[in-house]
C-alpha cells in the first residue's frame, strides 16, 4: 500500500541561528564511504562559534554519530545508509541533536535514529539518567496521557504505539533501554522510543521541571524565542521505496509570505525529479534536508541537502544533490544566480584563482575536485547550468556546483561587492 503524507511539524532552537549580523553557530560535516558497494552518507554538526571545548564537544558528537553503522542489523557485505542531524537547541552551555535516517543491507531496511545532547561547559554527553531523577514519576506522565506523539504516520495511533501497546512496567523497563534517547529544542522535553515503531514523545519543560536535573535546567535558561518557520514534511513510501523532503513554511507578517513558501516548496519538491526513468529499479531511498542559511526582513535563503540510493548492490548505487534558493522578501521573487551576480567572468576567475574556499567537499573524492579539475574556461560554462546555485549566511557568498557529488565554495560578500548586483545589495544586511 503506497502512502503520500504532507505533515507540518514545529522547529524550535535555541539562540535563533538566523542571525545574519554574524556566523552560523554551526555547520554541517558529513562522514562518507563508497568503498566496494557501500553508499553511506551520515551527516553531523559541528560548532564553529568561539566556545570554550567546543573542539571536545565536536568530537563527541561526531563519534556518537558514526557509532550509528555498528548498530545496524547483523549482516555481511553492502550497507547503503542516508543519516540527517538536526540541531534542536544551541547555546554557549548546551547542543541538543536528533539524527534520523534509512538503511538497506543485505538482510533488511531499517531506520536508524539517535539524540544526543551535551553538556558543553562539561564536556558530557548527559543520558536520560543524567537528566531525569525520578523515572517513576516520568513513567506516570507517560501512562498519564501527558506526552504527545512526535512522529507522524498516516495511522494517529501508530504515532503513539508504545502508549497504546505497553503497559506502565513495560514503559517503565524501556526508559532504561540504551536505545531509548531524549533531546530538547528548548521549550519541550522529548522521548525517542524504537521497538517494533519508532516514536517520539514530547512535553513542555514546565510539566517536568520538578523531575529534570538542576543543571538541564540551569543549561536552558535564558532560551530565545522559536524561529519563525514551521517544517513541512513530505513523505512517501511503499514496498521498495523511502522518500522523505523537508522544507519550511514561513510564519512571518510579510505581505508576500504565501507566494515565498509557494516557491521554497516546489523547490524541494523539484528534486522528484531527479528519479524520473527509476521506475525499474528495485530500491529507492533518498531524503532532503534544509537549512535557513539567512532571513531578515528582506531576503531568505535557504539550502537544501539531500542523499540518496536507487538500484540493487552493484547497480547504480548512492548518490548525492543540492540546491539553493534564496528569495526576496518584497517581491516574492527568486534571485537566481544570473540576477545576484553581474560579471560572470570575474567570478569564474575568483574560482579558478582559489579565491574561493571549499566547505563542503567528499571524503571518497580529491579536496575539491571540480574546481582543480576544470580549466577556467569550463568553470565558466559550469555557472551557466541551471544545476549551479548560490546561497548566501549574510557574510559570504556560496555557491553549490553540481558533479558526481556537489560541492560548495564559499567566499567573503565582501570580496565580490563590485560584482553584486544592485538588487541583491539591497536585500543583504546593512553593512554587507
Amino acid at each position: 500500500m503506497k502512502k503520500l503524507t504532507l505533515l507540518a511539524l514545529c522547529f524550535c532552537a535555541l539562540s535563533a541561528c538566523q542571525a545574519t549580523d554574524q556566523h552560523l553557530p554551526t555547520i554541517e560535516r558529513h562522514y562518507t564511504d563508497t568503498t566496494g558497494d557501500n553508499s553511506i552518507c551520515l551527516f553531523y554538526p559541528e560548532i564553529t562559534a568561539n566556545w570554550a571545548n567546543a573542539a571536545e564537544v565536536n568530537a563527541l558528537i561526531k563519534n556518537e554519530i558514526l557509532a550509528i553503522l555498528d548498530e545496524r542489523p547483523e549482516g555481511e557485505g553492502w550497507l547503503h545508509m542516508g543519516l540527517f542531524s538536526d540541531v534542536k537547541a544551541l547555546n554557549d552551555r548546551l547542543i541538543s541533536v536528533y539524527c534520523s535516517g534509512r538503511g538497506l543491507d543485505s538482510t533488511s531496511y531499517f531506520d536508524p535514529v539517535s539524540a544526543i545532547t551535551v553538556d558543553i561547559a562539561n564536556k558530557q554527553i548527559l543520558a536520560l539518567n543524567d537528566v531525569v531523577t525520578d523515572f517513576d514519576a516520568l513513567t506516570d506522565l507517560l501512562t498519564g496521557g501527558k506526552f504527545e506523539g512526535e512522529t507522524q504516520y498516516a495511522d494517529d495511533e501508530t504515532s503513539i504505539w508504545h502508549l497504546k501497546n505497553e503497559t506502565p512496567e513495560q514503559l517503565r523497563a524501556r526508559l532504561d533501554f540504551p536505545d531509548t534517547h531524549w533531546y530538547t529544542d528548548g521549550s519541550r522535553f522529548v522521548l525517542v522510543f524504537d521497538g517494533e515503531y519508532h516514536c517520539e514523545y514530547a512535553i513542555d519543560i514546565e510539566e517536568v521541571k520538578d523531575i529534570i536535573s538542576p543543571r538541564l535546567l540551569e543549561c536552558l535558561d535564558g532560551t530565545e524565542p522559536p524561529l519563525s518557520y514551521i517544517e513541512k514534511l513530505f513523505v512517501e513510501e511503499e514496498e521498495h521505496t523511502h522518500i522523505e523532503i523537508v522544507f519550511p513554511e514561513f510564519t512571518e507578517q510579510w505581505e508576500y509570505v504565501a507566494e515565498m513558501n509557494r516557491l521554497f516548496e516546489e523547490n524541494a519538491m523539484s528534486t522528484l525529479d531527479r528519479f524520473a526513468g527509476m521506475s525499474e529499479y528495485r530500491t529507492v531511498i533518498f531524503q532532503l534536508d534544509y537549512t535557513v542559511m539567512t532571513e531578515t526582513d528582506h531576503l531568505v535563503s535557504v539550502l537544501y541537502q539531500g542523499h540518496g540510493y536507487a538500484g540493487v548492490a552493484g547497480g547504480p548505487g548512492g548518490f548525492a544533490m543540492a540546491k539553493a534558493v534564496t528569495v526576496d522578501v518584497r517581491t516574492a521573487q527568486t534571485i537566481s544566480l544570473k540576477d545576484a551576480i553581474t560579471d560572470y567572468d570575474t567570478l569564474a576567475d575568483l574560482l579558478a584563482n582559489g579565491s574561493f574556499q571549499p566547505v563542503m567537499l567528499w571524503e571518497c573524492f580529491p579536496s575539491g575536485e571540480i574546481v582543480d579539475e576544470e580549466s577556467r574556461d569550463d568553470l565558466r560554462e559550469h555557472l551557466e547550468e541551471d544545476s549551479t546555485y548560490w546561497y548566501t549566511n549574510g557574510i559570504d557568498f556560496f555557491l553549490v556546483l553540481d558533479g558526481y557529488y556537489y560541492e560548495i565554495y564559499a567566499i567573503p560578500l565582501e570580496d565580490i561587492k563590485d560584482i553584486l548586483s544592485p538588487r541583491l545589495l539591497e536585500c543583504l544586511p546593512k553593512g554587507e
